[in-house]
């Protein structure tokens, strides 16, 4: 809101009428009058000179006239929210996009970029970052920064937590892969390995013919029975979560005579 007020005098000390008329200079357009003018986007726009013209006027038809004049500066753009795409369960290999919305009270043409970081170091640009080497508690943020037509910025963040992801096993043998029931003991090696760089362990499940038996180490202890199904189940764990557990088999093989 602009306001503009004059002050005249009349040597014949008679009374003075004034009058404020408003005009856009630049665009050449009049934008009413009175002492008071609301600029909105449909009447100026940044860079606009608006003039105030005051004129004193005696009963007797006399007047004089003075102007004053404002230039339009430009409003910067607001960004009114930033939103990540998944925001929550999020993990290592993951693609977060993020989205902004915008205003400018100029009435602008606004244009949206994005930037990215992790842990406060820059990651990327564009709407979406693939996360190929986060690891979990890792902060990946997103800036969403609004440009007008006329070079004004305004930002808004968000951010997320990266996840554990869960450890993967990759291999389960048991050996010997041939027992006999003459075998003192079957032993299950297993493998792991974890995108966040934690530490892979194992817990071990071993069932005969499906059903689940007392021993929770890597080791079974014989005797066996000639055609018995011996399984080991290994359950890879970061000490945060647990993995999709994997097995092995083998069936008890018989010995010939002698």
């Amino acid at each position: 809101v602009l306001s503009c007020s004059g002050l005249s005098t009349d040597n014949d000390g008679e009374t003075i009428t004034t009058n404020y008329a408003w005009t856009n200079q630049t665009q050449a357009t009049s934008l009413g009058s009175g002492g008071t003018l609301i600029l909105t986007p449909s009447t100026v726009a940044p860079g606009d000179t608006v003039q105030c013209t005051v004129t004193a006027t005696d009963p007797h038809g006399a007047s004089d006239s003075v102007d004053v004049s404002v230039d339009v500066e430009n409003t910067d753009p607001v960004v009114t929210s930033v939103t990540l795409t998944p925001n929550s369960g999020v993990q290592n290999g993951d693609v977060v996009t993020c989205s902004a919305t915008s205003s400018d009270t100029d009435g602008s043409a606004v244009t949206m970029s994005y930037t990215w970081s992790i842990n406060g170091n820059p990651s990327g640009t564009g709407a979406s970052i693939t996360l190929s080497s986060a690891v979990d508690g890792d902060v990946v943020e997103c800036t969403a920064t609004a440009m007008d037509a006329d070079g004004g910025t305004g930002i808004g963040t968000a951010d997320l937590t990266v996840e554990n992801s869960s450890p993967v096993a990759t291999s389960v043998v048991l050996t010997p892969n041939n027992p006999n029931s003459q075998t003192s003991a079957l032993t299950c090696t297993a493998n792991g390995t974890d995108v966040d760089g934690d530490s892979v362990s194992f817990s071990y499940e071993w069932l005969i013919d499906n059903q689940i038996q007392s021993e929770t180490s890597n080791m079974l202890s014989g005797p066996f029975v000639v055609g018995s199904l011996i399984a080991c189940r290994a359950t890879p764990t970061d000490g945060k979560d647990d993995g999709t557990p994997v097995e092995d088999s083998t069936t008890v093989e018989n010995t010939t005579p002698t």
